[in-house]
């Protein structure tokens, strides 16, 4: 680099990143709307989600079948069949427990009595913080 070249540089005043570009907003803009499309695609897909995320299959009594601790079954309550093979537990789910002294056949029949149904351990875990458990109606 000559003397001229340097003294030139040294001289000139130093400017921020930003200012006098203007290629920076319209990248700024760009990276606006790229957010901005993965927050809608999320929303539509939580709508979905909150539509589906009460439905659940049933399962027969020889399967690993919801049970609490100390081996009561836990029986879920529903709001009907909408699709003719999963059921709707509502907007908010309940269950009752069916005493572990019966025989496993005995609790389905008073699952199936209570008018409830029998999930397995794994579909209860997961919906399991939002459903309260009721004493049984008689």
């Amino acid at each position: 680099m000559s003397e001229e070249q340097l003294r030139k540089q040294t001289e000139q005043p130093i400017l921020k990143d930003s200012e006098g570009n203007p290629s920076e907003g319209k990248r700024r803009r760009l990276l606006k709307g790229a957010v901005a499309i993965p927050v809608i695609m999320t929303l539509h897909s939580g709508a979905a989600l909150a539509r589906t995320s009460n439905l659940i299959g049933e399962v027969g009594i020889d399967d690993d079948v919801a049970r609490n601790e100390h081996g009561d079954l836990y029986c879920l309550n529903h709001e009907g069949q909408p699709d003719g093979s999963k059921y709707d537990l509502g907007d908010s789910p309940t269950a009752t427990l069916v005493d572990r002294d019966l025989k496993p056949k005995q609790q389905a029949k008073e699952c199936e009595r209570r008018g409830g149904i029998m999930v397995s351990s794994t579909a209860f875990n997961s919906i399991s913080a939002r459903v309260p458990i009721l004493p049984p109606t008689i």
